[in-house]
């Protein structure tokens, strides 16, 4: 593996960290999420910035390491940056429960 692409699983883990520590101030309450922009917005940032070092991860990486749904997570930090008034609020929420937390795993076991 490249050391870039340890450097960005690293920086990915980081994201999902700061994901998960908003969430946390927020005690997990879904109401919070739904009423609170500034929450729907700090998840959006940092999902944007995950999706964003996925596509910098070398295609040897992702290749490799194909359990991930790589494609997927691009896909979607497209759509939460340039459709951000569109973004469906419970997609995001899952995502940030269920995937996140997912994906923090993953790249902590490869690394």
């Amino acid at each position: 593996m490249e050391d870039r692409d340890v450097f960005i699983l690293e920086e990915i883990i980081e994201y999902c960290n700061k994901i998960n520590s908003t969430i946390d101030r927020h005690n997990g309450n879904r109401n919070d999420f739904d009423n609170d922009l500034d929450f729907q917005e700090a998840c959006a940032f940092r999902v944007i910035q995950i999706g964003e070092l996925v596509n910098n991860l070398s295609e040897k990486f992702k290749e490799t390491h194909n359990e991930m749904p790589w494609r997927n997570i691009i896909a979607f930090r497209n759509i939460v940056t340039h459709d951000y008034g569109k973004i469906d609020i419970d997609k995001m929420w899952d995502t940030i429960i269920t995937d996140i937390p997912a994906l923090k795993n993953y790249c902590a076991k490869i690394i």
